[in-house]
């Protein structure tokens, strides 16, 4: 399938930018995985649980796509190292989810319409994810 994107850039250029968030979305429900474990509450645990079950929805849509794009092939995921610490992963996931939302949004303008909608839509949950990873750091801090 080839799709025209607005910046006349290659299906190869997309794809490559869909591994990048597919990458990041895999590396991300590993994270929160691990965090919903370590959460010091059940309020915690549930918000991170969310937060894990929307980014499942967007490896997922991202995956498709991708495959659409390739011909069936399957990204290069690379693992990226678990947090030492809740702290730490509440922290890291903030900026990854502030940066995450920054990428999805600057994609979204180039891309062929069949995709924009879910790039926007997973910029805002990402946003949303920061907001929520930013109160729990907050209170960890009290």
């Amino acid at each position: 399938m080839s799709w025209t994107r607005s910046d006349g850039q290659t299906d190869s250029s997309l794809a490559k930018s869909l591994e990048k968030a597919i990458n990041g979305e895999h590396n991300a429900i590993r994270t929160y995985a691990w965090l919903a474990k370590k959460a010091p509450n059940e309020q915690f645990r549930n918000i991170i649980t969310d937060i894990q079950k929307d980014e499942e929805r967007h490896y997922r849509a991202f995956s498709e796509f991708y495959s659409q794009l390739t011909g069936g092939q399957k990204p290069h995921i690379e693992e990226a190292p678990l947090p030492t610490s809740f702290k730490e992963g509440v922290e890291e996931s903030i900026k990854d989810e502030l940066e995450d939302s920054k990428f999805y949004l600057e994609l979204s303008e180039s891309a062929p319409p069949q995709i924009q909608k879910v790039l926007l839509r997973a910029s805002q949950d990402e946003q949303r994810h920061a907001t929520w990873f930013s109160y729990i750091w907050n209170k960890l801090r009290k």
